[in-house]
């Protein structure tokens, strides 16, 4: 039996913590029993002797600095970091007794301390490719077996959804808040049933998981007795390790929400990005201590703080930079240790019978930090036949077209891979040229341009692409507007689904909308507009609109309406007249708000046998001249060709049969999951805003650019002549000027020398950004004749 000591009650209270480590407590604590020991001493105040739980008591209970993981003497006290209050560690005296006698028997009460069950991880893979590889767990395991004994491993995904067939597309579709499939992990597994009085000293491994899930629905649910693996879709995937006693804690969990520091540039940290934040669930109410740790990519712990009951269960949030108590140095925050990792510890008090001890951290993270970018040109040529036949090469049927020219590039790409970097510190940009995605008419319907990516990604979306952006060239689109039996397109107006959220007064509704949308109807009714709010057969117009952008916007309707909480719709005129005037040579000029009247600047031809017209009411007249107005992006004065009586309000345009061109850039980043966060985008479809007249068949490029648009003509789906515009918002005028290169990069390159300028989108793609280095660019072969017809 070892000595016995003092109760707490009559012990010396220690707290000089600042700039002190355990040592000096047990400094003190020889004042008063000479020969005591550091065993002794942990043991009289948390009832345990092991190095691991010691460190966890001095880093919980009163904070810890630098942790000292073989002799918890040498750990530094850093108050700050700890939980707060006032904390204390107990110096005790010896206990001595008087005047006993030798022949009386006498009762002794001495109290046990244990320490509460706890788990760490102390190894866990950051990245692994499922299926050909396994995740790589090691963890320890503290306290004793009469308060925890079971130890389960689950996997949980950072968000889950289903897929659902809508037309001919695959959607996602979310699960309701209290589905079970939200609840349950992807995978589960029993590690461990302890049936020593602790458990082992030595760290424990699992090397059983390929990344499957057993999932019973959504996107990675089982498929029969095939296993589904885990995929970007889901990513990162948090890894649980629970350490429990009683059954009715087996679905306790912490849910980490996911975490990656962001940099503007390689210097300027995005303060955001560094708040970690979770959610408790089912754990009975038990987790009421813990601690929050931050690993860099050597798994070396960078950051470490107590989490108290009330940071733990109440605010359930840290921020590492703005904390008020204990903060991350941010300089010591450097792009090159990325990805930077946190693990939440959390266990019962000590005393609960039925103890629980959870730790929660996230594999599958990516450190998207490139310091080179090595240049992948595929090397071929989109071209046209040449007389006596001349023509856009390709396959009659577009469908076929696009995936025939989706199997030449991914054939391409999958040759590239042996010839690239295959470090991760190595963006590998893979680039094939303008016009590769065009098809035999010069330009596909509008609507398949969308299915490339959906195509490329069978090949792209894969774990070995994962530090790879592709640029899958262009792809050439069209948007018929009007045709042989409809020669002109009336335009009317735009719908936008909204929600209604309550009322206020007698005749106002408060209508929960964007946060853009509400700010432009608020301008828009400021003008003179009448947007209309319906619901079922309610319709009604909307004079006023007060715009909140944290609340929604308050509509103030013409009438009261019954209208009710839940779906509507607020439509929005197409064109609008603001103002009328009289023109030179006594025409009628009206001032418009249309957005639609940007296209019509370009597509004014006077002598059009099929020219832009506008009517109201039984009134017509086609319109010979557009200009933009200064005061606002949608108003412009229109020339119309006589004198006629129209009006301030509504007034339908009727456009001339022209062909819309979508040039069209495919960007995605390969294994698209750039930002767990989910605040990036994973592609981008870049439209140029220019039609030259060099990139199609049947063009004259000296009269392309007439003023007034007469000669802006090519030869496009099986027609010759077809006047053409460029997309919705483009800004162009009739000047070739304008017809200038529609992404403006200044590349300095010089082979491993020079910087090298980044295109803003990337950005967006969740990539971070140091100096990026030209590094040798690969170039790929020729892979022969693509098409033939």
């Amino acid at each position: 039996m070892g000595r016995v000591f003092v109760a707490h009650s009559e012990a010396v209270e220690y707290s000089d913590f600042g700039g002190k480590k355990f040592a000096d407590a047990l400094t003190a604590a020889k004042r008063h029993v000479a020969d005591l020991t550091w065993q002794e001493l942990a043991l009289y105040n948390w009832g345990t002797k092991e190095p691991a739980e010691v460190n966890r008591a001095l880093i919980e209970l009163i904070g810890c600095g630098k942790v000292d993981d073989a002799d918890p003497t040498k750990s530094e006290f850093a108050p700050a970091a700890g939980p707060g209050g006032s904390p204390k560690i107990l110096l005790p005296k010896l206990w001595k007794t008087a005047n006993l006698a030798a022949d009386k028997l006498y009762t002794v009460t001495v109290a046990r301390r244990e320490p509460p069950p706890a788990v760490a991880i102390t190894g866990l893979s950051r990245w692994f490719i499922p299926e050909t590889a396994t995740c790589r767990l090691e963890y320890t395991l503290e306290g004793v077996t009469t308060q925890a004994s079971k130890v389960d491993f689950d996997v949980y995904p950072s968000r889950y959804f289903d897929l659902v067939k809508k037309g001919q597309e695959l959607v996602e579709e979310a699960f309701p808040p209290n589905d079970e499939v939200l609840k349950a992990p992807i995978f589960h597994k029993r590690l461990l049933e302890v049936t020593t009085p602790r458990p082992p000293s030595d760290g424990q491994a699992f090397a059983g998981w390929k990344g499957e899930s057993e999932a019973a629905k959504g996107v990675l649910k089982k498929q029969g007795s095939q296993p589904t693996y885990i995929s970007y879709a889901c990513a990162p995937y948090t890894a649980l390790i629970r350490y429990y006693k009683d059954d009715g804690d087996n679905t306790a969990k912490i849910r980490l929400a996911p975490f990656l520091p962001k940099w503007k540039s390689p210097t300027a940290l995005v303060d955001d990005s560094l708040v970690v934040t979770w959610e408790i669930q089912g754990d009975n109410d038990k987790l009421a201590a813990g601690q929050l740790l931050v690993f860099d990519k050597n798994d070396t712990c960078v950051f470490r703080a107590s989490l108290s009951r009330q940071r733990l269960r109440t605010q359930k949030k840290y921020d590492l930079l703005n904390d008020s108590a204990y903060k991350w140095d941010k300089a010591a925050i450097k792009p090159d240790a990325m990805p930077y990792r946190v693990q939440l510890q959390a266990h019962s008090a000590a005393g609960e019978k039925n103890g629980l001890a959870i730790a929660v951290m996230d594999t599958e993270v990516k450190p998207l930090v490139y310091s080179q970018a090595q240049f992948v040109g595929f090397n071929i040529k989109p071209g046209t036949r040449k007389a006596p036949k001349v023509g856009y090469l390709g396959e009659d049927d577009d469908k076929a077209d696009i995936a025939k020219r989706c199997d030449v590039m991914k054939t391409a790409i999958r040759a590239a891979v042996a010839k690239v970097d295959p470090r991760e510190s190595v963006l590998k940009i893979f680039m094939a040229p303008e016009f590769y995605f065009r098809g035999s008419r010069g330009a596909y319907e509008a609507e398949d341009i969308s299915g490339i990516m959906a195509q490329m990604r069978e090949e792209t979306d894969r774990f070995d692409y994962a530090d790879w952006l592709f640029v899958f060239g262009t792809a050439i689109g069209y948007l018929p507007h009007g045709g042989a039996e409809s020669p002109a397109k009336e335009l009317t107006e735009a719908s936008y689904n909204v929600d209604i959220t309550g009322s206020a007064g007698d005749t106002v509704s408060k209508i929960k909308v964007a946060s853009a949308l509400g700010s432009y109807i608020a301008d828009s009714i400021a003008l003179g507009v009448t947007w209309r709010l319906s619901q079922e057969a309610l319709n009604e117009a909307v004079t006023m609109c007060h715009y909140d952008k944290a609340d929604g916007s308050l509509l103030t309707l013409a009438s009261k309406q019954p209208f009710k909480a839940g779906p509507a719709l607020l439509t929005e005129p197409a064109a609008w007249i603001l103002d009328t005037r009289s023109g030179t040579g006594g025409v009628t000029e009206i001032q418009v708000k249309s957005s639609i009247c940007e296209r019509m600047r370009y597509t004014i031809v006077a002598a059009a046998s099929s020219p832009w017209k506008v009517e109201q009411s039984s009134i017509e007249d086609p319109v010979t001249a557009c200009v933009k107005h200064s005061s606002g992006d949608d108003i412009f004065w229109l020339t119309l060709k006589t004198n006629q009586a129209f009006a301030r309000g509504p007034v339908r345009l009727f456009e001339p049969v022209t062909t819309e061109i979508l040039n069209v850039a495919l960007v995605q980043k390969g294994w698209p999951a750039p930002d767990p966060t989910g605040k990036g985008i994973k592609a981008a479809m870049v439209y140029k805003e220019y039609v030259s007249p060099i990139d199609f068949l049947g063009s004259v490029r000296s009269t392309f650019h007439a003023s007034d648009g007469s000669g802006r003509v090519i030869d496009v789906h099986g027609e010759t002549g077809r006047r053409v515009v460029p997309p919705v918002g483009s800004r162009v005028t009739n000047t070739a000027e304008d017809e200038r290169p529609w992404v403006r990069v200044k590349l300095k390159m010089a082979v491993g020398a020079s910087e090298c300028a980044v295109p803003r989108f990337t950005a967006q793609l969740g990539l971070t950004w140091l100096k990026v280095m030209a590094a040798v660019p690969a170039s790929m072969p020729s892979v022969g004749p693509m098409l033939t017809r």
